[in-house]
């Protein structure tokens, strides 16, 4: 981390903040003699009113002098207001220095990053060409050597070389798949079709596939499916898929006499947790973050002895997490790995009793693609509350549902406007702002995929006095007035939405005792806290200005605190955008009112 100093008047470093301290007091000490000197001014005008009174009772000498007196007074105290206005000017411009020079470090990295990017790139680019050519030099070898006549027809050997070709042109179709399964996940074009799955049957299906690869490593495996995982609905084609990339993984880095374990059980949240375990070689613990990323191998050398050109853990995370799901692994090197992925059961509600499908479109995680700048689309079970509807809702709410781009700046609501809609947010972040007479505002609670917008509807009002404006931008979706009135009226929906209204009114309480008795810096860690937790990902896209704005001070005080956290290793901020870096060390330096917050909601809501 890099501290920027200067030097005072007597050689002494100072560092940003000491300067500032410097500064605020030096302000201060003259702010105090300029309102001592006002007060002296107005005593030496009472006396010139009294000399005037006076008029031949006082000499010439003492009125020269009185006079002399408040004209010197009058200099003392333009001096002392240059002074006071070169230092805070002098503050300012330093002030603005440090975030020049915090946002070039912070543009140096991003070029860096992008350098890095660039040559994952080329390196998966060379990878890719090896793993085309391999297979499609044995299939045009083995062809030509067939078509000399020099094998003689239906010969043992023949019947090698035909195995031979059939393997390696089902290789190259399995990776011309998957990069096209990639290609068409990011640019959320891929749909799904759910139905009824027998996960048992599912499992057995993607063993049988690759029995013959099992049998070759002389290796064994345990399958545990947990009674009862009958309900499913799911798209069986991707479960069959993300098993399989898992599967093969296994057998891939799995030494010969090895075992491999798969496992399935219902896991919290009317969620499905599957788990591949292998006694492989192990991932080191620096390599994990490695994992599900494209472009990425931890073998990328020339001599390297496993196939495959990195696509199909990445294609995984893709898959998994375009239903609203998640992935993960932990290793020990030399002792083998567990990878998991978790999907809700009822991940899809698009499907009828008799299991009819009905295609449902490909949605990608923002903090996969950064949706709010590319508009890729998002599930709408990404919204915590219309993931926590029970089925027979969601299948009634599905076909009200719109989707809506929610760029920055949008206004939903004006305060006494009429409501429209109610917005489910996925992956934008919205404010609600109580608006003065003066037009100031100030933020009382914010909203992400938490929650709902437009409470006033279903609560019995029309309108509200409050503002909902887009901070940061993303999507959502919304139902109209009229549905979500006739929505209430079913007790499953009016419980969730009162519960969710308690806490909305918790936070919106805690806002209002955080801004009057704590700190700025206590005030921003619980902003970014609060912020972060009701989106997808750690990072903000968002100026200082507008956080000043939302939390009501000015914007020195916000670039201050930043620049504290920044240099405590607790977040980066460049050109605009908030990287959280020490979740654990904000947590800590926040005030009590984000726990209180949080309580609340874990306590009311789904989680």
């Amino acid at each position: 981390m890099c501290i920027f100093m200067w030097k005072d008047e007597a050689g002494q470093h100072m560092t940003e903040s000491a300067l500032a301290s410097a500064v605020t007091v030096a302000s201060r000490d003259l702010a105090q003699l300029q309102h001592q000197i006002d007060k002296a001014r107005g005593v030496l005008r009472d006396l010139q009113r009294d000399v005037e009174a006076a008029g031949s009772q006082l000499d010439a000498t003492a009125a020269a002098q009185l006079l002399e007196a408040n004209e010197q007074l009058t200099l003392a105290a333009l001096r002392a207001q240059s002074e006071a206005e070169s230092a805070v000017q002098e503050s300012a411009f330093r002030e603005l220095t440090v975030e020049r020079r915090l946002e070039a470090q912070s543009l140096s990295e991003e070029n860096r990053q992008i350098q890095e990017t660039g040559r994952l790139k080329s390196q998966f680019l060379a990878n890719m060409s090896h793993e085309l050519r391999t297979p499609l030099n044995a299939v045009i070898g083995l062809g030509e050597l067939l078509e000399s006549g020099a094998i003689p027809p239906g010969s043992p050997k023949q019947l090698e070389f035909l195995g031979h070709i059939t393997a390696s042109g089902r290789l190259l179709l399995d990776l011309v798949d998957e990069v096209l399964d990639l290609t068409q996940v990011e640019a959320g074009k891929l749909d799904f079709y759910p139905e009824p799955v027998n996960l048992t049957q599912a499992v057995e299906e993607v063993i049988e596939v690759h029995r013959g690869a099992v049998s070759r490593h002389r290796l064994s495996i345990d399958v545990e499916v947990e009674p009862g995982l009958c309900d499913l609905v799911l798209d069986p084609k991707r479960l069959r898929q993300v098993l399989s990339n898992y599967l093969s993984n296994a057998i891939k880095f799995t030494p010969a006499g090895g075992r491999i374990s798969v496992r399935a059980f219902a896991d919290a949240d009317e969620s499905l947790r599957v788990e591949v375990e292998d006694t492989g070689i192990g991932i080191a613990p620096a390599e994990l973050r490695r994992l599900f990323i494209e472009f990425q191998q931890l073998d990328n050398s020339n001599t390297r002895t496993h196939q495959g050109a990195g696509l199909g853990l990445a294609l995984t995370r893709l898959l998994v997490e375009a239903q609203g799901g998640s992935v993960g692994v932990r290793s020990t090197p030399g002792v083998g790995s567990v990878f998991h992925f978790v999907l809700k059961r009822h991940g899809f509600a698009g499907v009828s009793a008799t299991g009819s499908q009905m295609p449902i479109h490909s949605p990608a995680l923002a903090h996969s693609r950064q949706a709010a700048s590319t508009g890729v689309a998002v599930s709408p079970r990404t919204n915590q509350l219309l993931a926590a509807l029970p089925a027979v809702e969601w299948r009634r709410w599905l076909p009200q549902l719109e989707s809506v781009e929610m760029p920055l700046g949008q206004v939903l609501y004006e305060p006494g406007g009429r409501v429209a809609h109610v917005y489910f947010p996925t992956t934008a972040i919205v404010s609600l702002l109580h608006v003065m007479e003066d037009g100031a505002a100030a933020e009382i609670a914010v909203v992400g995929n938490e929650g709902v917008v437009g409470i006033s509807l279903f609560m019995g009002g029309a309108s509200t006095p409050s503002r909902a404006m887009v901070r940061s931008a993303g999507q959502g979706f919304r139902l109209s007035a009229r549905a979500i009135k006739a929505e209430f009226q079913h007790a499953p929906v009016a419980q969730l939405l009162l519960r969710y209204t308690q806490a909305l009114i918790t936070q919106m309480a805690q806002t209002a005792a955080c801004n009057r008795h704590h700190s700025l810096d206590k005030q921003l860690c619980r902003w970014l806290l609060l912020s972060i937790d009701r989106m997808n990902g750690c990072e903000l896209v968002m100026t200082q200005e507008l956080i000043a704005n939302m939390l009501g001070v000015r914007r020195e005080g916000v670039t201050h605190s930043a620049s504290k956290l920044q240099e405590a290793g607790l977040i980066r901020y460049s050109r605009g955008r908030i990287s959280i870096i020490d979740r654990v060390g904000l947590e800590k330096r926040t005030c009590e009112c984000y726990a209180v917050v949080k309580r609340e909601y874990d306590r009311l809501l789904p989680a």
